[in-house]
């Protein structure tokens, strides 16, 4: 059992950051002389009550050779890796969003952009006269002309290239993927790779980002935008242990909070930030009476404590105030807290299996030392003696006897001395600077050299055409009816029977003024979205939608408000129609019913798509299939007939294809009504005689 004590003044009776580091430098020492006595470093723990202070214990041991790794606590979810991945979520969401997605994805250790080269991003040529003009750094991302000298440095250049590819890559990739190539790509695993074990714990926290945004979108089905949402608040809301790379020993110290520790043995193990000033206490103290059948509390005095209950004052708890209740039961909380702290202190330090080392400040104040766990435990193991600087040896009981290793801090007219009586192998022996806890750790670091403006590209592996394998593209030679609707001639005069509603009068818009007194420039996307969402849970659920589950597609599909009036407006007028209540007397509804085709087509060899609602009558041999339109608002009969005929003919292709005789394709406007009062509604039948044509 090895004690490093530490003690020094403060009139507050809280331990110092000088004396936090001093400390930390002698538990430094200490270690280093078990590891040169021969003990593996990969047996040592250092285990920590808080990790407010643990920079100073990790610049400590790394500054005297001694590799340490972070491998337990509840950290990730603040982590700077995990902060970093955050962004380029949010970067690959919308790559407009400077302020949270690309700005900290550059100025990041993934690509280490300077000052210069985010000038360069933002500053473009004007086109009349000559000279610069600011743009958005998205833009100068994007663009291939810059202002004055077109010399981009090479991380630039890199960074332009890797986010290019992500973005092209995410409409066609899980975006873990994407994220884990813009990672490999970026060459910041590479770089972290060679900075060796000190590196190791950075390295696992991204990789597990990687991981946990996997299972996010995997699981949940999501794509970059909602992705970037879901990680955000996962993070925000998670209590996750920062991460640990598998492998062989990496003869490093394992640093870890004692709760991470429980369960686990080490040879050697140092405790350390296990202490905090005790809380200043009220003046009241509480007891239970003897009566456990009926058990009052009482208020009593500090400093009084009765003997028996018959010495007890007279219970108030009948008329205490609120104000006494409460200090009561918050020195209940804070005598639980104290225990709490005890019990923590006992499990940490049973982790050890052959040496201890026991990192143990106290403050003193005019009266003595400050309260607290520190001072109770200095109280155990050397009673009020006052410390003297040096090593001596200690009686822990059962013929085992402890060294103790004194450090004393005192203040002088030139600063902090610390009298260690030449016990110490450090600079930390008389008098100390004022910011000692940095200036003397950076003197004697030997990994803290300054940035390296030549920072390392990952240069990606190139293959002889020889060798090269082309991985083949799963979706190749495949295409969808909105991604050639464009291309696709106008149809032949063909003899298709067509049911034209025999009203020819345009279709007024609703009346609703909350939605018709203004121009809509809401996205139509979201809200044909939750449109169709919604019609496919009324299909499965065969009953109309609550209140509630309404409002929680409004709030997934992120309707604005002129948006939840229209999306409210056409389900209601869906949900009353007819076509409706036809369409639900068919044997067999198949919502969203999705189809590959083989076609002879110039577009490709096989068509896909999704059909919003199949329905199908084995005893009458009809099929109809309906499809949603939210908007049309603006169009009349015959512009929407024109406007749809060509998707009811790629229907009927794929389902007479595949052996139907005989459809019809309903398109359902359920934002416009007919003379009826019911959702406009177009027909196309097809038959034998009336066959789909598409000029393939």
């Amino acid at each position: 059992v090895l004690v490093e004590y530490s003690e020094g003044p403060n009139r507050a009776g809280n331990v110092t950051k000088a004396q936090t580091a001093l400390l930390a430098a002698q538990t430094a020492d200490r270690l280093l002389s078990l590891k040169e006595a021969g003990q593996d470093c990969s047996g040592m723990a250092l285990l920590l009550g808080v990790t407010t202070n643990a920079d100073l214990y990790i610049d400590a041991l790394r500054s005297r050779g001694l590799e340490c790794v972070v491998s337990g606590g509840s950290s990730f979810t603040k982590s700077d890796e995990a902060q970093v991945m955050l962004a380029l979520l949010f970067y690959l969401a919308n790559p407009h969003d400077t302020e949270s997605g690309l700005f900290p994805v550059l100025s990041s250790p993934m690509f280490e952009l300077e000052p210069a080269d985010f000038l360069m991003l933002a500053t473009r040529p004007q086109e009349r006269v000559d000279a610069p003009t600011k743009r958005s750094i998205e833009a100068g991302l994007m663009s291939d002309v810059f202002w004055g000298s077109t010399h981009l440095s090479r991380r630039l250049k890199h960074a332009r290239d890797v986010l290019r590819r992500a973005r092209d890559n995410v409409s066609r990739m899980p975006v873990a993927d994407v994220c884990f190539e813009v990672l490999r790509e970026s060459g910041w695993l590479s770089r972290l790779e060679e900075r060796g074990t000190e590196s190791y714990a950075i390295q696992a926290n991204l990789l597990a980002a990687v991981r946990y945004i996997r299972e996010l979108t995997s699981e949940l089905g999501l794509g970059p935008a909602r992705a970037a949402k879901e990680f955000a608040l996962w993070l925000k809301l998670a209590k996750v242990a920062p991460a640990s790379l598998a492998g062989p020993e990496t003869g490093a110290i394992q640093i870890m909070t004692v709760h991470a520790s429980k369960g686990l043995e080490f040879d050697v193990v140092a405790v350390a930030e296990m202490w905090s000033k005790r809380r200043s206490s009220s003046g009241i103290v509480s007891w239970d009476t003897q009566d456990v059948d009926n058990r009052e509390v009482v208020i009593v005095p500090r400093g009084v404590k009765p003997e028996s209950s018959q010495e007890m004052p007279v219970t108030v708890n009948s008329n205490s105030s609120i104000v006494d209740w409460f200090v009561f039961l918050r020195d209940n909380d804070r005598l639980a807290e104290e225990e709490e702290k005890a019990r923590l202190l006992y499990v940490a330090l049973t982790r050890a299996r052959e040496a201890l080392v026991l990192a143990l400040p106290v403050a003193t104040k005019k009266d003595g030392f400050s309260e607290g766990l520190g001072a109770d435990v200095r109280v155990a193991l050397m009673g009020y003696e006052q410390a003297q600087a040096g090593i001596s040896q200690l009686g822990c009981g059962h013929g085992c006897e402890a060294q103790l290793r004194t450090v004393v801090l005192s203040k002088t007219d030139v600063g902090l001395e610390a009298d260690g009586a030449g016990c110490l192998n450090t600079c930390w022996e008389g008098v100390l600077p004022q910011d000692v806890w940095r200036t003397c750790i950076a003197a004697h670091s030997t990994y803290g050299e300054t940035r390296n403006n030549s920072i390392t590209l990952y240069e990606l592996q190139r293959f002889d055409a020889e060798n090269h394998i082309e991985l083949a593209d799963m979706r190749e030679g495949s295409f969808s009816y909105s991604s050639v609707h464009d291309l696709v001639d106008s149809f032949a005069d063909n003899k298709h029977s067509y049911d034209i509603p025999s009203s020819r009068i345009d279709c007024e818009f609703d009346d609703d003024p909350r939605i018709s007194s203004v121009g809509d420039n809401d996205k139509a996307t979201n809200l044909g979205s939750a449109f169709h969402q919604a019609a496919e849970l009324m299909v499965r659920t065969a009953a109309s939608l609550d209140t509630q589950r309404k409002d929680a597609l409004v709030r997934q599909w992120e309707l604005s408000e002129r948006q939840k009036v229209r999306f409210e407006s056409a389900l209601a007028r869906w949900e009353r129609s007819a076509l409706r209540a036809e369409v639900l007397k068919y044997e067999t509804l198949m919502p969203e019913q999705s189809f590959f085709s083989r076609v002879d087509s110039r577009f490709g060899s096989y068509v896909e798509g999704a059909i919003d609602l199949l329905a199908q009558d084995a005893s009458t041999g009809k099929t109809l299939v309906i499809d949603y339109k939210t908007g049309d608002r603006d169009l009349d009969i015959e512009q929407i007939f024109k406007k749809h005929e060509m998707q009811a003919n790629f229907y009927a292709y794929v389902l007479m294809s595949s052996g139907i005789a005989q459809l019809t394709c309903i398109f359902v406007c359920v934002e416009r009504e007919d003379d009826q009062g019911e959702p406009l509604a177009v027909r196309y039948t097809f038959d034998e005689e009336h066959p789909p044509h598409i000029n393939w």
